[in-house]
């Protein structure tokens, strides 16, 4: 099951798609561990039996599971077990499809799951979730120190889909040091023919904001450590965490000065105004594709390492 919505289960099972597969397969070939794992819903799996082979061999692992076909009847339990978890615990909001754990995540989750889970992943839950502070808050807590969050959500040009899509600087900022969290990649995955990645640059490595326009789908993979049991801390956006003065590194936000030019056009051709403002934050900027390396990093060939 892809998603717990707000009180209503979501019927059309998704789940672990290919990128999802090669990244955790990776973080097991470099020694992460998957002793106690927890989905939040429980994931279907599509990848074919020829692909998830082929994925082992290619970080150099044993392959002892591949999925029953045809999908979608297939679940990832035998996945996480592959990768060594002894225990593979899923948490949905109903008992449609036998999650292990029943809780909606609008409410907080019970001690019991603190500290908990050496993996917890969502592959596609938390957009659907109204209470988004209290869902995120619940990831947080069930991770163990020392195990990882992994987040898989949508970006760009999914209105409709769930309440929310999500900026990779909300990852940077959420998933910090002061929630006791270092966020170790945000990849962005463009829905293309190409399905080209990016990885996104931290505001505070980049020293500026930025915002992006895509004419794809994109999706947000954010993988993160726990590295401290903390207090949750709601993080503010860089640029305006401090009053107009230095911030993350970089300069802050600030009110655009138009202008004569500018302000001739806006008093005397309104609507010439509005087809320009349309131009100007469209993909036909290059400063607002995925392209720019000032805020990406193209992934080629993989997850790099």
């Amino acid at each position: 099951m892809r998603c717990a919505e707000n009180k209503v289960s979501c019927k059309n099972r998704v789940g672990i798609e290919y990128d999802i597969a090669e990244l955790l397969i990776r973080l097991r070939s470099q020694g992460v561990s998957f002793d106690k794992v927890l989905t939040l819903g429980r994931q279907g799996y599509t990848c074919s039996a020829k692909g998830t082979r082929a994925l082992f061999a290619k970080y150099g692992l044993e392959c002892t599971w591949v999925p029953p076909n045809p999908y979608p009847q297939n679940y990832s339990d035998g996945l996480f077990t592959a990768l060594g978890a002894t225990v593979t615990e899923s948490l949905d909001i109903t008992s449609a499809e036998k999650a292990t754990i029943i809780h909606d995540l609008n409410e907080p989750v019970p001690a019991a799951l603190h500290n908990h889970f050496d993996i917890v992943l969502d592959a596609g839950t938390l957009e659907h979730v109204f209470n988004i502070p209290q869902a995120f808050s619940n990831c947080m807590r069930m991770v163990r120190v020392g195990g990882k969050l992994i987040i898989h959500t949508v970006a760009n040009n999914y209105m409709g889909h769930g309440f929310y899509q999500f900026s990779p600087e909300l990852f940077f900022n959420l998933l910090s040091t002061q929630n006791g969290f270092k966020t170790e990649s945000v990849l962005v995955v463009e829905h293309s023919p190409r399905h080209r990645k990016f990885e996104a640059i931290a505001p505070e490595d980049a020293k500026s904001r930025f915002e992006t326009t895509t004419f794809w789908r994109t999706d947000l993979i954010c993988v993160a450590t726990k590295l401290a049991e903390a207090t949750f801390r709601i993080p503010q956006q860089s640029d305006y965490a401090g009053n107009f003065t230095l911030v993350a590194g970089h300069k802050p936000w600030q009110f655009h000065k138009p202008s004569r030019y500018e302000r001739f056009i806006v008093e005397h051709f309104p609507r010439l105004t509005t087809a320009l403002k349309a131009i100007k934050f469209s993909a036909l900027r290059p400063s607002l594709r995925l392209g720019n390396r000032a805020a990406f990093k193209r992934q080629r060939g993989g997850y790099s390492s």
